[in-house]
């Protein structure tokens, strides 16, 4: 464990008057790391509070700050000239009961505070409790000033250098010249105003006064005869019987066309009049006799007749699986296990866990404000002094911003244990970390967009001692020299989202500061291949070396791997339908 060597002074110096009482405090401290030695030359992150009563007492003031030691480890800060958490400093009543000072550290300059200490303020600082009175003594006699009376006639005498005072005031006021922008001589009733450029003008536009209707003094329909009318009813779709085409065509044309038709006819007498049907009563035929031999594939098992070839079946099918085409032969897809779902992916019949498909596919949204978290238990024995792999896909949610905080914590606040994980992102960075004596830190700073799924991969190779980072398939950090993590007594208990246990710290201090949306997790007791992390959809199928694995329904996440490591929620996580 880190150590932390306090050195407070309480300024008891005489040898300056001030003319006014400095609102700060001195403080020192020596930041030794778990080996007992000097964190010398380093940014560390500070917060420092202000108890009143007893050491557990309310916090009346509390503050952080970001001091750099020196080559001796030490640090030097001015109590009051820090980033302000809760109160302030100038209203702390140093005469009212005991009162406390607690520090909590973060070696690595960041919030997570790992070293905290807690000391009695034996003595009020001069300066600050000098400036107020212990006892008046005397009497204190006010007079109020007596207010006459006021001739209101008068009024009340104000100087012009007093006018001035008020600032840029009006005098005077010209108001606009219309007729810069408008011409409205001689305008009258029913007149329009038109832009000719510079300004507008009134035009008097000439309405249409009078209409003369066109005079019809004949029709092309006059020589229309009763006659042609009464043929035009025979057109109304009722049949009055044969019509007179006396007038339409002569007889003799009639004729010529009728013996054109039928000059035209061919002669049929010659063609088939009825068919009878060949009788087969046996084939006596086989492969040797036929014409055009097909192309036998490999060895048959099993043959179907598509008259221009033989299909292959594996030997090895069994009932259930299916045969699928692959451009030139037929391949055997496995049938597939229980609440798995046949669909398409990349152009090809695919058996999927029924939690990857996209019409039944849920996610789980923690609002850091509401404290929202599942807690899935402990998981001891995870890491086993061995090779393991934690691979997950998330998206930060509007709204989240550089906030970062710990989505998922393998851990218990303030109880580090060996074998303890956790992973943060922001839109700023991805950092992760375990714990091995001490807490090994990878940070990828880069920009990560709001609403955007992320693949996130930490995993420990024991024969390298390699701790390796990736985000989409690409390895962004390592640690190495890193000895195998035993977790074996490790009965922390992993947790999604955050609760707030400390009353002074932010809500989800516990766990995370920051709102997730997280839509698979899945923890492994082996390396994953390079091929296998940047191919993750989501999704890992069952095997022997799962040892957790998510399928998040519409009000819970249960823990496909079989170990029985079902979450219990926390507070009010939203379970959304979604397309990771």
């Amino acid at each position: 464990m880190r150590k932390l060597f306090a050195i407070f002074a309480a300024v008891l110096l005489t040898a300056t008057v001030w003319a006014q009482s400095p609102q700060k405090m001195s403080y020192q401290a020596v930041i030794r790391n778990s080996s007992d030695a000097l964190v010398t030359n380093t940014q560390v992150g500070m917060q420092i509070s202000i108890l009143q009563g007893s050491a557990s007492g309310e916090a009346v003031y509390v503050e952080t700050q970001t001091p750099i030691t020196n080559v001796n480890g030490l640090v030097s800060i001015e109590i009051g000239g820090g980033t302000v958490v809760i109160g302030d400093f100038a209203t702390i009543d140093w005469a009212s009961g005991l009162y406390f000072i607690k520090t909590e550290t973060d070696p690595s300059g960041g919030t997570n505070y790992s070293i905290t200490a807690t000391s009695q303020l034996l003595s009020v600082p001069y300066a600050l409790h000098a400036k107020t009175a212990e006892v008046v003594t005397g009497e204190i006699t006010e007079t109020d000033p007596i207010f006459t009376a006021w001739d209101k006639s008068e009024g009340i005498s104000i100087t012009e250098s007093q006018i001035s005072n008020l600032g840029n005031y009006i005098e005077t006021e010209t108001d606009p010249v219309v007729s810069a922008n408008f011409d409205f001589a001689g305008a009258a009733t029913g007149d329009l105003l038109q832009f000719n450029g510079e300004k507008w003008v009134k035009i008097t536009p000439g309405y249409l006064t009078s209409e003369t209707d066109p005079v019809y003094s004949g029709s092309d329909a006059a020589n229309i005869t009763a006659t042609d009318i009464a043929n035009l009813g025979n057109l109304s779709g009722v049949n009055t019987g044969d019509q007179d085409l006396s007038t339409l065509a002569t007889k003799t044309a009639l004729g010529d066309s009728t013996a054109q038709v039928r000059s035209e006819i061919p002669d049929v007498s010659g063609f088939l009049t009825s068919e009878t049907d060949p009788i087969f009563t046996g084939w006596n035929k086989d492969y040797n006799d036929l014409i055009n031999t097909p192309n036998i594939i490999d060895s048959v098992t099993t043959v179907i007749d598509t008259t221009s070839k033989f299909i292959r079946v594996p030997n090895n099918i069994e009932a259930g699986d299916i045969l699928v085409y692959n451009g030139s032969q037929f391949d055997r897809l496995p049938k597939g296990v229980n609440n798995q779902v046949l669909t398409m992916q990349n152009g090809f019949p695919t058996w999927m866990h029924r939690a990857n498909i996209s019409d039944s596919v849920y996610t789980v949204y923690f609002n850091s404000a509401d404290e929202d978290y599942i807690n899935f238990g402990t998981f001891e024995n995870f890491t086993n002094s061995s090779d393991w792999c934690i691979i997950e896909k998330i998206k930060i949610p509007t709204g989240a911003g550089t906030e970062a905080g710990w989505h998922f914590f393998r851990g218990k606040a303030w109880e580090d244990k060996e074998g303890d994980i956790a992973i943060s992102i922001s839109s700023t960075r991805v950092h992760a970390w375990c714990q091995k004596g001490g807490w090994i830190n990878i940070t990828y700073n880069s920009t990560f967009t709001e609403e955007q799924w992320y693949n996130i991969c930490l995993q420990y190779n024991s024969s390298t001692g390699t701790l390796e980072l990736y985000v989409d398939g690409s390895l962004v950090g390592q640690q190495t020299g890193i000895s195998p993590l035993d977790d074996s007594g490790n009965t922390n208990k992993l947790f999604w989202g955050g609760q707030d246990v400390a009353p002074i710290q932010e809500e989800g201090d516990l766990y995370s500061e920051t709102s997730i949306i997280i839509a698979h997790q899945a923890w492994l007791q082996r390396l994953l291949t390079l091929t296998e992390i940047q191919n993750y959809d989501g999704y890992i199928a069952p095997e022997p070396a799962l040892f957790f694995a998510t399928e998040i329904n519409s009000n819970s996440v249960s823990d496909i791997s079989g170990n029985g490591h079902d979450g219990t929620n926390g507070n009010t996580p939203e379970f959304l339908m979604d397309l990771p």
